[in-house]
């Protein structure tokens, strides 16, 4: 009878929520962005930028630094946020007036995340007045 329950604790846990009670390696959050962004973990191929286009290389918005000019996607620029994800802007989208604001959607979904946990835990209103003090700080750091 003890051999079963050696197996038992030794074996891998039954399923996600399993492994996560007991500790298990290997269990990693994985959420579920929105498709209508690519986001890259590993830089994409790039070109040389034209003679008669504006060279953005090096330009900072939001949390994004542009890295080149894309080679598949025409008039898309490459665009790594601060959290190492890749991810394509135009060049209207890097100069536009909410480009201060601009974030991967990994990092948008996990400040999604964190604004829901700080509804719960503080009401809506603080929630929201946490969430534009957040942005006025990262307005005020650049």
């Amino acid at each position: 009878m003890s051999n079963i329950f050696d197996r038992l604790s030794t074996s891998s846990p039954i399923n996600r929520g399993a492994g996560v009670a007991v500790g298990a390696r290997g269990v990693h959050y994985e959420p579920k962005l929105d498709n209508s962004r690519v986001t890259l973990d590993a830089p994409p191929r790039m070109r040389p930028v034209p003679h008669d286009a504006p060279d953005l290389i090096g330009l900072q918005f939001g949390r994004f630094r542009v890295v080149g000019l894309s080679a598949e996607l025409n008039g898309r620029w490459v665009v790594r946020c601060v959290c190492g994800k890749y991810e394509f802007r135009t060049a209207r989208a890097i100069r536009g007036e909410h480009a201060e604001l601009d974030k991967c959607s990994y990092c948008q979904h996990l400040d999604h995340l964190k604004y829901h946990d700080h509804v719960q835990q503080f009401g809506a209103a603080r929630a929201s007045a946490m969430q534009n003090e957040d942005r006025a700080r990262s307005m005020a750091a650049k």
